[in-house]
């Protein structure tokens, strides 16, 4: 708002800034909830049909890819006996999916931690853990990781994993709807 004195000339000037980036926060977060309440609509919906465990794998993962807005995504299937993660379904990894199943060494990988523990890992730097060792997956620069294990009757059946070849803010609530879709599956 323009100022004039008392002949009319400008002589100052009246604004007022808001800061509007709380409510742009709000906005963002709203649209990732909203996002992964899809996917779990999806994912429910799929659960219903008769389809094959690698499609409805294949399926899981791509919808919490879609929602989480990390390009890797894996549902891994642990081999107690072999000692071995098995890649069952991927995105970002190998090819999408393309070599499925994919198996990993338990202790060359963070998700192999995962399994033996029951525990989720949430690893802002996943380029420093000694368990991060297999060739194929350090060749992805993974940075930030995230892994959920699935749980069938008490036992870890297998992990979700989520990583991102760059840092990225960890999102709590990004974690909470991963360990309840994992309870789910």
């Amino acid at each position: 708002t323009l100022i004039r004195d008392s002949e009319g000339k400008p002589r100052a000037f009246l604004a007022f800034v808001r800061d509007i980036s709380h409510f742009r926060n709000i906005q963002r977060d709203l649209e990732a909830r909203r996002r992964q309440a899809e996917a779990l609509f999806h994912i429910s919906d799929a659960s219903r049909h008769d389809i094959d465990l690698e499609t409805f794998f294949r399926m899981v993962v791509d919808e919490v890819a879609k929602a989480s807005d990390f390009p890797i995504v894996s549902l891994e299937r642990y081999d107690a006996q072999r000692q071995v993660m098995i890649f069952l379904a991927n995105r970002g990894f190998p090819a999408d999916g393309a070599e499925c199943p994919h198996e990993v060494p338990l202790d060359r990988t963070i998700s192999g931690s995962v399994a033996l523990t029951g525990l989720p890992q949430i690893i802002p730097d996943a380029r420093t853990r000694p368990d991060y060792a297999d060739e194929s997956l350090r060749r992805l620069r993974v940075v930030t990781f995230i892994c959920v294990p699935i749980m069938m009757n008490g036992r870890v059946w297998g992990t979700f994993a989520l990583a991102h070849d760059r840092p990225e803010p960890i999102d709590d609530f990004l974690v909470q709807w991963l360990e309840a879709l994992a309870r789910c599956l």
